[in-house]
């Protein structure tokens, strides 16, 4: 995804085997409280840097006054757009498909494949700049994801689509400011995260985009998370040696 409005640096500027889910004790109080989420200056950074440094954050709905779910992002992919030809934004186009990934970095991008199916995306520096999250491990309403997604186990929420669908991401969504929204927002990861526990590797199903944007080291996990959807055991083996 491509370079974004010049106005919108200003503004930042300014500003496998299936296992059960991850089951943390969160206090909506205090673990998820909107006055922690990540702010414009998380954010405004290049899309590459914002895909690896979202890993570990927890993502935020806020679907109804009695229902909230929070995930921990462990897989995402980088489009910063320009001459990626994989980006929708690929050659700055612009679109109202494509519309909030010109917007203030933060902002969340959603499109729909194969004509049902949802993929979650967030606005970085760049013009047109996005981070896709291919997978998230539940944290804190699983039960509400489970009805929202009849899926057990790794199989609720290790893709981009089911994760979408697990939280109750839609065409809704797309737009939002996850910096001022109050039911849609992105907090910063408790783990101690080091590169040692990320692994790089080629982005997925993007091959007909060419062979320069199919080899760039643009897919980032964490690794031995079983939630993650695609493992790269190669690159597996290079990040436990770092």
């Amino acid at each position: 995804m491509p370079r974004k409005l010049s106005t919108k640096k200003r503004k930042a500027e300014s500003s496998s085997s299936p296992t059960p889910p991850v089951r943390m004790k969160l206090s909506l109080s205090t673990s998820l409280d909107v006055n922690h989420r990540l702010t414009r200056n998380f954010f405004s950074q290049p899309t590459v840097d914002l895909a690896k440094k979202l890993l570990g954050c927890l993502i935020v709905h806020n679907i109804s006054n009695d229902q909230t779910v929070a995930c921990k992002i462990v897989e995402t992919e980088g489009y910063p757009g320009g001459c990626d030809k994989a980006s929708h934004s690929a050659g700055g186009r612009r679109t109202e498909r494509t519309a909030a990934m010109f917007m203030q970095p933060g902002t969340i991008y959603v499109y729909i494949i194969y004509g049902k199916l949802h993929c979650c995306n967030i606005s970085a520096l760049e013009d047109g700049g996005a981070v896709l999250i291919r997978a998230v491990e539940p944290v804190y309403g699983l039960e509400t994801m489970r009805n929202l997604r009849a899926a057990q186990g790794v199989k609720l929420t290790n893709g981009p689509a089911k994760f979408c669908s697990a939280m109750n991401i839609t065409k809704n969504c797309d737009q939002l400011d996850s910096v001022t929204h109050k039911n849609f927002y992105l907090l910063a990861s408790s783990d101690d995260i080091n590169e040692g526990m990320i692994v790089t590797s080629k982005r997925v199903g993007i091959d007909g985009y060419g062979e320069e944007a199919a080899n760039q080291p643009w897919r980032f996990y964490l690794l031995n998370n079983k939630y993650v959807s695609i493992r790269d055991k190669q690159q597996e083996k290079l990040a436990a040696k770092s």
